[in-house]
């Protein structure tokens, strides 16, 4: 069974880090031997991970070794999650969606998903999904809906029950989206990509993989699939200055319960503690990066 585990990534230096100070430059971190542990550099202060990757590593081989585990675990009829955490500008976008070149963790996992449909027998498989930001004051935006006049700023609620996740539903007023074929799922999410402001929003992606009795079948007729599993892909910022007060207490608050090993955790205070409580909880298992 998968286990849930945090894994960083070095960022790379931006252009502007570059151009505005004269070379060589350092990396103000260094990943062990084993590359599992992160060092700062002038400070004896070191980090352990279960992996650690520059930033040459390639995003397709951490989409192997850390998010394809979760994609069978999903085929399994598990609800799974990727989360991309970090402070502004620390690489989290790219490393979800990537480049022309260099495809992220999101579009990795679609197509892989989609494949996988692709391969069973026509109508035992079907595939949804659904894309949306939620916002500092709490507003949710559907990134993947067509007509920008549903698009909008919902107040839809976060549905915790967990059957409901199955399904691919997690916010009330998201429409999940059946696509039939890897093109048609890539086209939705590049869609999503272009409704690209999300600074100061948190970034949920859902795959939702649906089994379903043959046609013939006397099972087909009962109208619910054999198994259904959802993979949530989230791009989390950490609180930054000037951001809501009441969603930066709701996240410290839950992350200094947590650390604290409290037997109460209130989840209940902002949309996005609630969205990633299974998470952050360990009942979901999770890919942190």
């Amino acid at each position: 069974m998968f286990q849930s585990q945090v894994i960083t990534r070095t960022r790379p230096f931006l252009r502007h880090e570059v151009s505005e100070s004269p070379g060589p430059h350092q990396a103000c971190t260094e990943i062990g031997q084993n590359g599992k542990q992160v060092s700062v550099r002038g400070t004896n202060e070191t980090f352990g991970f279960h992996a650690s990757y520059p930033d040459s590593a390639p995003l397709s081989s951490i989409w192997k070794s850390h998010v394809h585990p979760l994609l069978e675990t999903t085929l399994r009829g598990q609800n799974t999650a990727l989360v991309s955490y970090g402070a502004a500008s620390a690489g989290k976008s790219f490393v979800l969606d990537g480049e022309p070149q260099q495809p992220g963790l999101v579009p990795l996992s679609l197509e892989a998903f989609s494949r996988y449909m692709e391969s069973q027998p026509e109508g035992t498989v079907t595939m949804t999904v659904s894309a949306f930001l939620v916002q500092a004051d709490e507003s949710v935006v559907d990134i993947m809906q067509r007509d920008p006049v549903k698009r909008g700023h919902l107040k839809g609620r976060v549905l915790t029950d967990p059957a409901m996740l199955r399904r691919g539903v997690l916010v009330d007023g998201i429409d999940a989206i059946q696509v039939t074929s890897r093109e048609e799922a890539m086209q939705l999410l590049r869609s999503a990509q272009e409704q690209n402001s999300w600074s100061n929003a948190h970034r949920v992606v859902l795959a939702t993989i649906e089994h379903w009795a043959p046609p013939s079948a006397p099972e087909h007729r009962s109208g619910e699939p054999l198994l259904s599993g959802t993979m949530l892909m989230t791009e989390t910022a950490t609180p930054a200055p000037g951001s809501n007060p009441d969603w930066i207490g709701a996240l410290q608050g839950v992350m200094c319960a947590l650390e604290a090993r409290q037997p109460r955790v209130e989840y209940s205070r902002s949309k996005i503690t609630q969205l990633l409580k299974e998470t952050w909880s360990g009942v979901m298992p999770t890919t942190f990066i």
